[in-house]
């Protein structure tokens, strides 16, 4: 019977061009089950095939020695039936049967192979079908991992867009914007280079730290329990509580200026030009004064002195927190007995006033470049530390200002400083004070002018009211203690070493200037 499955029957199967999947026959073969064979004769009669139940002519080898070696590992001849005969695997053959049916020289290697499930495998089309499925399952994960990818990446830079925009509207709510200020377009010769010629290396250790710089940079900032953030009532911008509380004794720039119950407090930052300033209101104006010139005249009560040239002053030293201290023990805030106030002390100095008697402040900003190499001259000529120091050594060493009105606003002289105290500075001066340029010091004149309506007040002093305008010229155009000392430019190394070092003062002074051109706008004192 074995010769009437002979190999010419096998041959007549037209022959495909891939290996025979494992079939549900085949794979009943391979587990020892019976194959069903119908007897096909070659004239077209019924004769044994290997054509399975259902029909489908399966091409188990391509060549007649294939073919022995599947019958030898698979099957034997096994009477079932008068009719019908079978094949079955020998035992422990089926790696190897498997092997030769799907092309496996090496039938160890069959365990570690996947047929897969039966019903998996019904036709060599099947196969294909499912190889292609899998293909395109794949090819649709890829894409999917894609377009996954793709939205995270759109999200972020969606998320960081917005942020960066509602950054950018919380500013415009306080200042117009603006070009970036560039010191370049505001130079002048005739700039006052006046300041703090008379305080002696006692202020400067004070006001600016030990060294006049800010040792132990590396050390980390360190805020008291009590200092929570809350928001500013106008702006929004956080505020710490007990640098608020410092502050409290200041009108808001908000509120409008009450002349009956503020005092004008000027906020002496030290080589701006606040000298000049003093002169003109203390000479032109005939304001009574109140700031260092006081403590030659200390005495237990408040009283006014007038000088040989009929400039007067109450007897208070503001020039210090001791002086500071003891006008407020006296009762200088609620005396109304000055016209002006003259401190570099701005937080101490609130505590002269209460909820009756507020100060109103108001200041000079300069290019905090500038300012720097102003004070390094003005500290060599008057301190021993920097008499032999180039300014390319004072750039590098920590006696240099780094970022210092940031720091001083925040009252925080020493530490790391980060976005926080840059808007808690912007808020502060926005806030609290009416701003004014050095660059543009005619021009802040006539706007403090116009703001507390000085041109229209007697103030009794020395000149006469229609005097004023000679006076003031003869000042504005010949500053007090202008000293001429060498200049750097932008792209200078002792710039950019002062630069590096001062970024925060930086983006706060370009916050001024438009403060200053805001102010301008509002006031009526545009050029």
């Amino acid at each position: 019977m074995g010769d009437r499955v002979g190999m010419g029957m096998l041959r007549e199967v037209r022959p495909r061009s891939r290996p025979v999947p494992m079939t549900d026959s085949i794979s009943r073969h391979c587990r020892g089950e019976d194959i069903i064979k119908n007897e096909v004769d070659d004239d077209g009669g019924e004769g044994e095939s290997d054509i399975p139940d259902g029909g489908a002519a399966i091409e188990l080898t391509k060549s007649e020695e294939r073919h022995r070696r599947i019958m030898g590992k698979c099957g034997q001849e096994q009477e079932v039936d008068d009719d019908v005969e079978g094949y079955h695997c020998r035992t422990g053959s089926q790696s190897e049967c498997r092997a030769l049916l799907y092309g496996h020289d090496n039938a160890e290697e069959d365990d570690q192979i996947s047929y897969g499930n039966d019903s998996d495998y019904d036709s060599f089309d099947d196969a294909n079908y499912v190889s292609s499925l899998d293909a395109s399952v794949s090819r649709m994960k890829n894409k999917l991992l894609l377009i996954f990818c793709v939205a995270v990446v759109s999200i972020f830079y969606s998320f960081r867009d917005d942020k960066a925009s509602q950054k950018t509207e919380n500013e415009e709510k306080d200042v117009l914007k603006k070009v970036p200020y560039s010191y370049k377009g505001y130079k002048d010769a005739r700039i006052p280079d006046d300041d703090v010629a008379q305080y002696g290396g006692e202020l400067f250790a004070d006001l600016y730290g030990v060294g006049h710089g800010i040792e132990n940079e590396d050390e980390h900032d360190k805020r008291s329990p009590n200092q929570q953030s809350i928001s500013h009532e106008h702006s929004g911008v956080p505020r710490i509580d007990s640098l608020w509380r410092q502050l409290y004794g200041y009108a808001e720039m908000a509120d409008p200026f009450d002349a009956q119950h503020e005092l004008p407090l000027f906020w002496h930052v030290p080589k701006t030009g606040g000298n000049t300033l003093q002169d003109l209101l203390l000479t032109c104006y005939g304001m009574v004064g109140a700031n260092e010139v006081g403590a030659k005249y200390l005495k237990s009560s408040l009283e006014i002195e007038s000088l040989e040239n009929g400039i007067r002053y109450v007897n208070v030293d503001l020039s210090s927190p001791t002086g500071i201290s003891n006008a407020q023990k006296m009762g200088f805030g609620m005396s109304e007995m000055a016209d002006v106030v003259v401190t570099p002390w701005l937080h101490q100095a609130a505590a002269l006033f209460d909820s009756d008697h507020k100060g109103r402040c108001f200041t000079l900003l300069r290019h905090p470049i500038q300012r720097a190499i102003s004070l390094f001259y003005h500290l060599r000529d008057n301190d021993p530390i920097y008499n032999n120091m180039t300014i390319i050594e004072y750039a590098k060493s920590s006696r240099s200002e780094e970022n210092w009105l940031v720091r001083f606003l925040n009252n925080e002289m020493s530490g790391v400083l980060d976005e926080r105290h840059l808007d808690t500075a912007k808020e502060v001066l926005g806030s609290k004070c009416l701003v004014g340029l050095t660059e543009e010091f005619t021009h802040s004149f006539y706007m403090f002018d116009a703001y507390f309506g000085w041109s229209d007040t007697e103030f009794g002093g020395p000149l006469p009211l229609h005097d004023r305008g000679a006076c003031e010229s003869r000042i504005l155009d010949n500053p007090e203690n202008a000293n001429p000392h060498p200049t750097f430019d932008e792209g200078d190394e002792v710039w950019n070493l002062l630069m590096k070092k001062n970024r925060y003062d930086m983006r706060l002074y370009e916050h001024a200037v438009h403060l200053f051109h805001d102010a301008q706008k509002i006031l009526g004192a545009e050029e």
